[in-house]
C-alpha cells in the first residue's frame, strides 16, 4: 500500500491521483480499478484519465466496469469535455444501462459536443421561457434514448411507432412494462424469453385469477418469486424486492414476468397502481444507480412484464393505465408504460 490507497480493500483509492500507480495496479490484475479510476477523475489531467478510465471499462468484474462508466461521467462535469475515446465509449454503450447517467452527464455539460447539445435543448423543457435546472434529469427519459440513438445513427424504438416485433425483453432499456395481445404476443415474445433463459436469467409466470385483487399479488408474487419471510406485503415493499431480485435470485442475470389472461385484471380497483409499482421495481432494477442518485452495489439488470390480453383493446387499456405516474405508449399492436421522469426522477 502506498500514500493511503488499499487495493485489497478498496479504501483511499477515491484520492488516487498517480495514473503510475494505476497502470501498475492494472498489469498485476488488482481489484477496484474501477474505483481508482473514479479516483484518476477527480485528481488527474484529463489526458491522464482518459486512457485508464477507458480501460477499466473493459474490466471483466461488472461493478468495477459501472465504476469506470461513473468516472466517464465525473470526467464530464468536471472538464466540460470528453476525449474521443471517452465519448466513442459512451456513444457505442449508449442510455438505459451500465452508462444512463453518465450519458445524461455527456448530454448536459458537454457542449463542445453539436449534437448533444442540441438533444439537450430538445429533450429538456421550458418553462416561463427559460431553461429548466437539474438537466436531463427532467426530461422525458425515452426521448433521451432517441436523441442519442438519432446520434449513432439509429431508429429510435420508443417513439410510439415501434412494431411488437422490436420489444426488447432482454436488455435494460425502457419501457418496463408491455400489454401486448395473447396470440401475437406470446409469438413476438417467445424467443426472447428462450434467450434469457438460456443466459440464466428467469422467466416467471403467473396466473390473473391470483392477482384479482391486492393480498392476492402479494401471495404470487411472494411465493413465485421467493421473497424473504419479512416481506411487508405491501406495494413499497414489493418495490424494494423486486429491486433485489435480480442480482439475488439470477446472479445479475435478467427477470421478466408474465401475466396471463390480463382480461379480467384490467377493471380491478388496483390494476393502474399494480402497473406503477412493476415500473417501479423494474426502472431501479434496470439501473445501476440506487434510489438517491449513488452508484449501485450491482450493474443494471434486466427486468421487464408482460400482461397478456385474450381481448386486446389498446385505447381502453391505455386510457386505464392513466395516471399521473405513467408514461403510456401504445404501438403497432402494444401498449407499454414507463415511469413519467417529471413525477419520478
Amino acid at each position: 500500500m502506498a500514500a493511503g490507497w488499499d487495493w485489497g480493500s478498496g479504501d483511499g483509492l477515491l484520492g488516487l491521483d498517480s495514473p503510475e500507480e494505476w497502470d501498475g495496479a492494472f498489469e498485476r490484475g488488482a481489484d477496484h480499478l474501477g474505483t481508482a479510476a473514479i479516483g484518476l477523475a477527480f485528481n488527474c489531467s484529463l489526458d491522464e484519465a482518459s486512457p485508464r478510465i477507458v480501460r477499466a471499462m473493459r474490466l471483466p468484474d461488472a461493478a468495477q466496469r459501472g465504476f469506470a462508466f461513473t468516472a466517464a461521467g465525473h470526467v464530464a462535469r468536471l472538464n466540460g469535455t470528453l476525449t474521443p475515446e471517452l465519448f466513442a465509449a459512451l456513444r457505442a454503450e449508449g442510455p438505459g444501462g451500465i452508462a444512463d447517467f453518465p450519458v445524461r452527464d455527456a448530454l448536459e455539460f458537454v457542449p463542445s459536443v453539436p449534437e448533444a447539445a442540441v438533444m439537450v435543448e430538445a429533450t429538456v423543457g421550458v418553462r416561463d421561457g427559460a431553461r429548466q435546472t437539474g438537466g436531463l434529469v427532467a426530461a422525458v427519459r425515452g426521448r433521451v434514448v432517441d436523441g442519442w440513438r438519432r446520434l449513432r445513427g439509429v431508429s429510435s424504438g420508443y417513439d410510439g411507432q415501434v412494431k411488437m416485433t422490436d420489444l426488447k425483453l432482454t436488455g435494460t432499456s425502457e419501457p418496463w412494462v408491455f400489454c401486448l395481445p395473447q396470440r401475437e404476443g406470446a409469438s413476438a415474445i417467445c424467443a426472447q424469453l428462450s434467450e434469457l433463459e438460456t443466459q440464466g436469467g428467469r422467466v416467471y409466470r403467473f396466473d390473473s385469477h391470483d392477482l384479482a385483487t391486492e393480498q392476492g399479488v402479494h401471495r404470487s408474487f411472494a411465493a413465485a418469486l421467493q421473497f424473504p419471510k419479512y416481506y411487508g406485503r405491501n406495494w413499497d415493499a414489493l418495490v424494494d424486492c423486486l429491486d433485489d431480485l435480480c442480482g439475488e435470485v439470477t446472479g445479475g442475470t435478467g427477470v421478466a414476468g408474465i401475466v396471463h389472461g390480463t382480461d379480467r385484471l384490467l377493471d380491478a380497483e388496483h390494476f393502474p397502481l399494480f402497473v406503477s409499482v412493476l415500473c417501479q421495481g423494474a426502472a431501479r432494477a434496470n439501473s445501476s444507480v440506487d434510489a438517491d442518485g449513488c452508484l449501485s452495489d450491482r450493474p443494471a439488470v434486466s427486468q421487464h412484464f408482460v400482461f397478456e390480453f385474450s381481448d386486446f383493446n389498446p385505447g381502453r387499456i391505455a386510457l386505464r393505465l392513466s395516471r399521473p405516474d405513467l408514461t403510456v405508449t401504445t404501438g403497432d399492436g402494444f401498449v407499454a408504460a414507463s415511469l413519467n421522469p417529471q413525477e419520478w426522477y
